[in-house]
């Protein structure tokens, strides 16, 4: 299944078992996101990464549209990672075209990343238990992105739009700190420094 994942897709798809052919595709899709995301911004989405992305977008909404609304819990985990993964691939697109304003928003509609100290512990429940292994692959992009993302943002911000900037900053520290086994040193310092940019 690992060597030839496209055609294990469509073999799963014709034997109506759209569950295991969506879990490949998150897995697919959740490798090539961040090159696709780059290419897309570059203007070299015509080839590469960014088309397979297309693809890969393509096929795994078919098999969701295959998954009935009254599906099984592993199916409808399933969905949920498609879901994210969409919305990572939205943030991490934002993000390479630097624009910083649609990459914040994306981080506040991302569920298992806090930006807020009141949903830390909830967040890092999730990132430790719940969260499908394809969206956690992402979590340092995520993380490093909205490092990026805050700190582009600070220059001509207000005082109060600094602060929330800040707060934001550090709750996501705090989460990263707390699932440190999922977040590289280098992302957790990336956090870390920009929060002390805004001391």
């Amino acid at each position: 299944v690992a060597a030839q994942p496209e055609e294990a897709v469509e073999l799963y798809l014709a034997a109506d078992r759209p569950r295991q052919a969506l879990a490949l595709l998150n897995q697919q899709l959740s490798l090539l996101l961040p090159s696709a995301a780059q290419e897309a911004a570059s203007g070299l989405d015509v080839s590469g990464a960014a088309i397979s992305l297309k693809r890969v977008l393509v096929r795994a909404r078919d098999a969701r549209a295959r998954i009935p609304a009254t599906a099984d819990s592993g199916s409808r985990r399933e969905v949920e990672a498609l879901q994210q993964l969409q919305a990572v691939w939205e943030l991490l697109l934002a993000a390479a075209q630097q624009r910083h304003d649609l990459a914040l928003q994306k981080l506040h509609e991302l569920s298992f990343v806090p930006l807020e100290k009141a949903r830390v512990e909830q967040c890092v429940r999730v990132a430790q238990s719940g969260l499908h292994p394809a969206v956690q692959e992402r979590l340092q992009d995520v993380l490093a992105v909205a490092a990026h993302t805050i700190s582009a943002l600070k220059d001509g911000a207000s005082r109060e739009k600094c602060y929330t900037l800040r707060t934001e900053l550090d709750a996501l520290c705090q989460f990263a700190n707390s699932v440190s086994f999922r977040v590289p040193r280098v992302v957790y310092q990336k956090l870390c420094e920009a929060a002390s940019c805004f001391s």
